[in-house]
């Protein structure tokens, strides 16, 4: 009789082999599990890179600021880094001038972690236009209705560039057309002794172009307006710097700007004296009656009701008010135009008004004080 073999053993030789085998499995499913956690993972911070980075594009289209139209070609200003939302996502926007009307935003969003570390980073691009309204602004005061002009205003319609502050270099170059004192689709009313050089033009036909196409831009520049006033009285209106950076302190409200370069408003530094407030075209939104007095602004001045010039105040750029125009007391200067839905431009006797037409000066607020809007086609660029 055959004995059979010791086979005792094989069942531990099974057992070890299949634990290496079982082993191998829950190893390998470890490893995809964790492969695929980390591809999530990289997933959601992309996407939140990405996300971000749409953020920063659609930050700059809702809240395109006045100072990045005024930049010179090439040049590039950076948004300060915004967190999007409580996540860990954030963007920066850079914005270059890429000629006078064109401009790249630049947006690039990143995912961190809770230390800040960089998990993921995406930059997507826009080419933006800027939207400059159409104004035909032909005379020096423009009025839906009857003007009643007296005292002793001064009305200039011939086209004069200012000659204060930078005016002049800015102004260089640029067509001139003499046009009327005043336009009306009425009629001119005068008392007293008022100046009206170009003369004025009643019932013309033309007014109402012109005040059909301001009002169409009426809305878009209220949408852009860098300062917005309740109606009240306005006081010392004037150029601030910033005590800290010497930038143009655009947050406060009685600051419109510097056409003339004022010396309060200048900062020196060795030889070199510049005026960081002259390149600030604001565009001002009053919601209601206006009454100013006291010193010097420039820009867009929006006024939804009636709009009265006190003493001491100069202005250039365009003033488009939805009620009436009237003078207060003292001594007021207006360069640029005046477009009003009815006019008494009425001194007292204590001062004047004068107001001097500058096709150079309403194109270069409009201009600067403009928004940016994406291209109809192919705007869009991913880095």
């Amino acid at each position: 009789m055959t004995r059979r073999s010791d086979e005792r053993g094989i069942a531990l030789i099974l057992a070890v082999f299949a634990l290496v085998v079982i082993g191998a499995l829950v190893a390998g499913i470890f490893y995809t599990a964790q492969l695929e956690q980390r591809s999530g993972s990289n997933a959601l911070s992309g996407q939140q890179a990405a996300d971000a980075a749409q953020a920063g594009i659609d930050y700059a289209i809702a809240n395109w600021d006045n100072a990045w139209t005024t930049m010179g070609t090439g040049n590039s200003i950076t948004v300060s880094n915004k967190q999007l939302g409580s996540t860990g996502a954030y963007y920066t926007d850079l914005v270059t001038a890429l000629n006078g009307f064109t401009y790249l935003v630049t947006a690039t969003g990143q995912s961190k972690n809770g230390s800040g570390s960089v998990l993921a980073t995406r930059t997507y691009g826009m080419i933006y236009k800027k939207n400059i309204p159409t104004l035909n602004v032909q005379s020096s005061v423009t009025v839906a209705g009857g003007v009643s002009v007296g005292g002793s205003a001064d009305i200039n319609g011939n086209d004069v560039p200012p000659t204060a502050g930078g005016w002049s270099s800015t102004c260089a170059g640029q067509p001139t057309a003499n046009q009327p004192a005043i336009r009306t689709d009425s009629s001119v009313s005068t008392h007293g002794s008022p100046t009206l050089t170009g003369g004025t033009v009643s019932h013309d036909s033309t007014v109402g172009t012109t005040i059909t196409d301001v009002n169409q831009a009426y809305n878009t520049f209220i949408n852009s307006a860098n300062v917005t006033i309740a109606p009240g009285t306005m006081t010392s209106i004037q150029p601030v710097l910033n005590a800290t950076t010497h930038a143009c302190d655009r947050t406060q409200t009685t600051n419109w700007g510097d056409p003339e370069h004022e010396s309060y408003a200048a900062y020196t530094v060795g030889a070199t004296t510049t005026y960081p407030c002259a390149s600030y075209y604001p565009i001002i939104h009053v919601t209601g009656d206006l009454k100013v007095t006291g010193n010097i602004g420039q820009g867009v001045l929006l006024v939804d009701g009636n709009f009265t010039s006190g003493g001491g105040f100069t202005f250039y750029g365009l003033v488009i008010v939805k009620g009436s125009i009237t003078k207060g007391t003292g001594t007021s200067n207006f360069y640029g135009g005046l477009l009003s839905e009815s006019a008494s431009i009425t001194d007292d006797l204590t001062g004047t008004i004068n107001i001097q037409y500058s096709s150079c000066a309403i194109n270069t607020v409009v201009s600067n004080s403009a928004v940016a809007r994406p291209i109809v086609q192919r705007p869009f660029i991913q880095y």
